[in-house]
């Protein structure tokens, strides 16, 4: 018969060498956990001043230059960013997964089908957001000191689907050949929304406008 072999008693050595080892698996980790922690909120705040202030991004490296005016695509840690800068056309900034595209079609649309679309719709405000939109409607406002120009949708039975559509528009479009009744046409990036109150109608939000031709 075999012997048995005997057990091995630890040692106090024994004993410092795995309390050594525990104590450094758990300062790599505690690195490794700050290390994601602080490029989690470099991460978030890049994308906050990309979204917010069309600064950066600082985080993300640029992979592509479209000869469409100077339109630029980057690529970040789980993320893509295109800037565009289209000669007379796009000019916003848009943020997405790396199966964000390249997309100068707007979503054609008029401002009464926009009225009864958001009225009727409550999720539909979501879908257009961020969307880069070509809106036709009648003048209603030419505010040259803030470079907006306003088309508005009337409901003339109860007002439900009066809209607003305020389109801020490119330094570059001189205001002052439009006026209040002029029929036209604007493309800009839909960026934000406001609901009926007793005081002023539905209201779309567009920047970086620009007249169709």
């Amino acid at each position: 018969m075999m012997k048995k072999k005997k057990r091995r008693l630890l040692t106090e050595e024994d004993f410092a060498i795995v309390e050594d080892h525990v104590k450094k698996v758990k300062k790599i980790s505690t690195i490794v956990v700050i290390v994601i922690i602080a490029l989690g909120c470099l991460i978030g705040l890049d994308i906050i001043l990309v979204t917010k202030a069309n600064i950066g991004p600082f985080l993300a490296v640029r992979t592509k230059v479209y000869d469409d005016g100077g339109t630029e695509e980057f690529y970040g840690i789980g993320y893509k960013v295109i800037k565009y800068h289209q000669d007379e056309g796009r000019q916003d900034t848009v943020l997405g997964s790396w199966g964000l595209k390249y997309s100068v079609t707007p979503i054609v649309t008029t401002c009464e089908d926009l009225a009864f679309a958001l009225r009727n719709d409550s999720s539909a405000y979501q879908n257009y957001r961020g969307q880069y939109m070509q809106i036709s409607g009648v003048i209603s406002q030419v505010d040259i000191e803030n470079h907006l120009i306003v088309l508005q949708y009337l409901d003339t039975v109860g007002g439900a689907y009066s809209l607003d559509v305020d389109f801020f528009m490119d330094d570059s479009v001189n205001l002052s050949a439009y006026k209040k009744g002029d029929r036209i046409i604007l493309v800009g990036t839909l960026y934000d929304y406001k609901g009926k109150n007793d005081d002023n109608n539905r209201t779309v939000f567009l920047k970086n406008g620009f007249v169709a031709s």
